[in-house]
């Protein structure tokens, strides 16, 4: 996908009401840097300290954003080839991370009726 693609999508995400959340992953090559990307740019609940559990991770993303008042969240993570190409087993983990979340914040009985619409894109 090219950057005008990309614009496009952010344009579109925009004017359709989503929020949206970019993940850039020009320095995340392992795990660290891929927590670090994820608390500066991503709602966490709660509050996530250190870098060493993907379930923390998984469970105070899923928080953060099941506490937003808005329903439609795009999330982005460009340059993802570089944790795929140095970290690919952490890289695995992340990705199974991301995609679980449309699905687990789409689920009534998970979020009490405040289901929400997640898109993730992952661009190479």
């Amino acid at each position: 996908m090219e950057a005008t693609d990309l614009d496009e999508v952010y344009r579109s995400a925009k004017r359709g009401g989503w929020v949206l959340f970019k993940l850039d992953g020009k320095r995340v090559a392992d795990k660290a840097a891929f927590f670090d990307c994820v608390r500066s740019c991503l709602p966490m609940d709660p509050p996530l300290e250190g870098n060493s559990s993907w379930d923390a991770l998984s469970d105070s993303l899923w928080g953060g954003l099941d506490a937003l008042e808005v329903r439609k969240i795009l999330i982005v993570w460009t340059d993802a080839r570089i944790m795929m190409t140095k970290s690919r087993s952490e890289y695995g983990i992340a990705e199974d991370i991301l995609k679980d979340l449309p699905e687990s914040l789409g689920r009534l009985e998970d979020t009490y009726n405040n289901i929400k619409t997640v898109c993730i894109v992952i661009v190479p």
